[in-house]
């Protein structure tokens, strides 16, 4: 892990939505539908969640959600790039980000009610998906839920798009495949994977129909929630 994000601290949004341009939304669009889906899931087993940890938060893009639909937890953010550390305290006004070292998150065992991953570890070296994954079951509690959210290396528009897009210039994408493998061999007991952004939003009339599709490998992105039991 680096701090290849440094550099994209202060102009991240504006490349992103450059980037996504091809789907017809922006990166907020993106980020509320990750909090929408964990809120939905969280709350049906835990009404009221204390504390959520935004792993790889970057700038912040999913905090004004998260306060939004999880407003009984204490958001808390961290991420390699101290530069997008900086930003996202000094933007937001929140005091919870923190740097992280890349390999031991600074928070005790059993801190986090969730801990989502926002299109995270395909920046992660993959020999180090394992050790991460470690770190993140340690801080999460008891009956808590762990989301991991990546873009689908089966989509052919989902590949140009990071192909094309300068923040996911050293990106490898986890294959489906992949991060079951990599989730059956970890300490989480249940996960389960599903895919999700099928309609573009030149079709946003259909995105009713998603979940009933959430089998289907054909979705922009797919999401893994995995829980300690």
């Amino acid at each position: 892990m680096n701090n290849e994000f440094d550099r994209y601290a202060d102009t991240y949004d504006d490349v992103l939505n450059k980037g996504l341009k091809i789907s017809g939304q922006e990166s907020d669009f993106f980020a509320e539908a990750k909090i929408k889906i964990m809120a939905e899931k969280i709350h049906a087993s835990n009404p009221s969640p204390k504390r959520f940890l935004d792993f790889g938060c970057g700038t912040g893009n999913i905090y004004e959600y998260a306060v939004k639909y999880l407003p009984s937890a204490d958001y808390y953010g961290i991420d390699v790039s101290e530069e997008s550390v900086k930003t996202a305290s000094k933007n937001l006004g929140c005091s919870g980000f923190n740097v992280f070292d890349g390999a031991r998150i600074c928070f005790q065992d059993e801190t986090f009610d969730a801990v989502c991953a926002s299109v995270v570890f395909h920046h992660i070296p993959f020999e180090r998906h394992a050790d991460i994954l470690e770190e993140i079951y340690r801080v999460l509690k008891f009956k808590g839920s762990f989301f991991l959210f990546e873009h689908n290396a089966y989509n052919p528009v989902v590949k140009k798009v990071v192909k094309d897009c300068p923040l996911d210039e050293n990106a490898v994408l986890l294959t489906p495949g992949y991060a079951r493998d990599l989730f059956a061999s970890s300490k989480f007991t249940t996960h389960r994977l599903n895919f999700y952004m099928f309609f573009p939003r030149l079709l946003k009339w259909f995105r009713c129909l998603e979940p009933y599709l959430s089998n289907v490998p054909l979705g922009a992105q797919y999401y893994v929630q995995a829980c300690k039991k």
